[in-house]
């Protein structure tokens, strides 16, 4: 057995090992852990058509569209992972009938691969020209490639969207930011550029050439390090952090205008008087429960009148807390870190980066500049 079967034998085992795992772990998020092993297990049935074929299983030669109708299942990781997202990012996140949408593509995939063969289309080209030639059975692959290419940049614009609400909710948004799932995404695309590049060679007719064999062996390195990855992030995720509420903007219900100056001039004293912001972990619900404002109303005051999120309104604050200890003699012997601690900070990039967008240099340079 060649080391391209063994480690399709391995990741098969692995991926539906934690696949049937995560349906019967009973902590963290269960809509999550569905998602996560529904993918999970699509990816499994991905390798184990792989795996099949490179066998020479008799009914994959008696019947080629098994091949072509296994491969669809890699289209089935595209949808998945978005909905893994979602559910990651919003606690409230359940999945609605309008989700199945997302999977009408996979029927259309595979009938596709039944008229490829049984109108004998494989072995007609749609291009030929010198060393290269396009089949419909490119085309079919190609498809997938680029549904997926569509997956992972939406997944990543919700993402993006996400850290963007975080800043809504949260004064310190690294822990929760989910920049774990950004570097997973990549490992995907990058399985994806891989697999794209195998089809390459296989139009130039070099896909059992020495290059071929090791992209695949890439890819299913690959595969094998991104869904144990993904599993124990995934697992571990719901121990850190459920997520946000979906919809906290506070639609058409507007405060007047002479609600939010009072909601606002209670805001300002508060702040000053008591420093809710040294608390490092302070978030929206938490200083709307102690000036008695609803937490939607909190938000449109911040966002209007300050014209900032809530974590750049703490950030501000903490930012000015720090400067004042970087001056005062009396905190003269405590260190950058210390004093960033107590500003209300809990990471020292986090804290050098706000500093030195707002002063413009660094709290070392603002501290010896400003030495007497």
């Amino acid at each position: 057995m060649d080391i391209i079967k063994i480690l399709c034998v391995i990741i098969t085992f692995q991926l539906l090992f934690l696949s049937l795992f995560l349906i019967t772990y009973k902590k963290g998020n269960k809509t999550s852990n569905y998602i996560l092993s529904a993918f999970l297990f699509f990816n499994a049935l991905l390798v184990l058509n792989l795996l099949l074929k490179i066998s020479g299983v008799s009914a994959y030669s008696h019947f080629p569209p098994l091949s072509l109708i296994g491969n669809s299942n890699y289209f089935m990781l595209g949808p998945l992972i978005f909905l893994y997202t979602k559910s990651l990012c919003y606690r409230d996140y359940k999945i609605r009938v309008i989700d199945i949408f997302h999977f009408l593509p996979l029927p259309l995939l595979v009938a596709a691969a039944l008229i490829i063969h049984l109108l004998a289309l494989s072995k007609t080209y749609v291009y030929s020209s010198g060393q290269m030639s396009i089949s419909c059975e490119h085309c079919f692959f190609a498809t997938i490639y680029v549904l997926l290419l569509g997956y992972i940049s939406f997944t990543l614009l919700a993402l993006k969207r996400y850290r963007r609400e975080l800043k809504d909710y949260f004064s310190n948004i690294r822990p929760i930011n989910l920049s774990w799932l950004s570097l997973i995404l990549i490992s995907f695309l990058l399985m994806l550029l891989v697999d794209a590049a195998i089809l390459v060679l296989s139009l130039l007719g070099a896909s059992s050439s020495i290059i071929g064999k090791q992209l695949l062996i890439l890819t299913l390195l690959i595969n094998f390090v991104f869904a144990a990855v993904l599993a124990f992030m995934g697992l571990r995720q719901p121990g850190i952090f459920t997520g946000i509420e979906s919809g906290l903007k506070y639609g058409k219900a507007r405060l007047s205008k002479a609600e939010a100056d009072l909601y606002m001039k209670n805001l300002k004293h508060f702040m000053q008087q008591e420093k809710p912001h040294l608390d490092p972990s302070l978030n929206l619900n938490d200083l709307a429960e102690r000036l008695s404002i609803p937490a939607r109303q909190l938000s449109q005051v911040i966002n209007d009148s300050l014209k900032q999120n809530f974590f750049d309104m703490i950030s501000s604050y903490r930012i000015e807390e720090a400067k004042f200890m970087l001056l005062d003699p009396s905190h003269r012997d405590k260190t950058i870190l210390e004093i960033l601690y107590d500003a209300g900070f809990n990471s020292k990039s986090s804290f050098n980066n706000l500093f030195k967008k707002k002063t413009g240099v660094t709290p070392s340079e603002f501290r010896r500049i400003n030495q007497h």
